[in-house]
């Protein structure tokens, strides 16, 4: 039974922002990206002070604050430093959510920074996964005539393995990674069709282009982001939120690249998992069909 009594974990803001995003007011977005972007600063601020920064009153604030189901400011403040301590205080002896390389890593250092950072976005990412988004993408997917993915930079090999498993299950799938292209290529979709942006900020030029055109071309768009208000996820039908942070050495698609793929592999097995002893009886002829291309040893 769900207390409600009870102070939201670290997770549900941002989950909360997914779900009421779509409803909140012009200034009510700029308070959320303002959260978004600076929680560390956001969670030592005044009320006065976060309105002020935000540009909007301070009654919007409260107003935003119910909105996630809060009871009020105060206790958006303590939920805010609750996750600024929970980045700041290592769960893992030897490892900092906050901390990127420094000049006096070791080579050991180095790999369990990495990896921690990537085991951590791939469990937050998880746990924040709004799994009614997912199961509406999977039902659009697996309908779809064609599935066309877009992603740019270090995303680029993500976007190649989707579309090669989508290909797998009998899917129409094509991946782009030049905006030429793959506007040409969303021009000639259709209400039946899925186009599935791949952005870390939701705010690049290329994706916001495409999912405007498949909007105009009444295809399903979706896009898979760490920012939940970004313009992206404003044009998209289906949003599914990621839980990357950016540091120096880890920035954009580098810092997003772990959480998308996790995202991606969960929409893959369950496509696999809807049409189960098709998938099989596909992966068992893919299979064949390469084997004179592996050797035995």
């Amino acid at each position: 039974m769900k207390d409600h009594g009870s102070t939201p974990g670290p997770s549900s803001i941002a989950m909360r922002l997914q779900a009421t995003m779509a409803s909140l007011s012009r200034s009510e977005k700029q308070l959320a990206l303002l959260i978004l972007d600076r929680p560390f600063e956001a969670a030592n601020m005044t009320i006065t002070e976060l309105s002020r920064a935000a540009g909007v009153s301070d009654a919007t604030v409260t107003r935003f604050c119910r909105r996630l189901g809060l009871t009020g400011y105060a206790q958006l403040r303590l939920q805010l430093a609750a996750e600024a301590d929970r980045k700041q205080t290592d769960l893992r002896p030897g490892l900092s959510l906050i901390d990127d390389i420094s000049p006096d890593d070791t080579l050991v250092d180095i790999v369990r920074k990495t990896a921690y950072a990537d085991i951590r976005a791939a469990e937050i990412t998880i746990s924040q996964l709004d799994l009614d988004q997912l199961g509406k993408l999977v039902e659009a997917v697996a309908g779809a005539g064609r599935v066309l993915v877009f992603g740019v930079g270090a995303l680029g090999p993500v976007v190649h393995d989707i579309v090669q498993k989508l290909f797998r299950l009998g899917l129409n799938a094509a991946g782009f990674n030049d905006i030429h292209t793959a506007l040409a290529a969303v021009s000639m979709t259709g209400s039946g069709d899925v186009v599935l942006v791949l952005s870390h900020s939701g705010r690049t030029v290329e994706g916001i282009e495409l999912l405007t055109l498949a909007k105009t071309r009444e295809a399903h768009g979706a896009v898979i982001t760490s920012n939940p208000l970004s313009s992206a996820a404003m044009l998209a039908r289906t949003v599914l939120v990621t839980a990357a942070r950016d540091t120096p050495f880890r920035n954009g698609g580098m810092a997003s690249r772990s959480a998308q793929q996790i995202i991606l592999d969960c929409l893959y097995v369950a496509l696999a998992h809807r049409q189960y002893d098709k998938t099989g009886a596909l992966l068992a002829t893919a299979h064949d069909a390469l084997r004179n291309h592996r050797r035995e040893r």
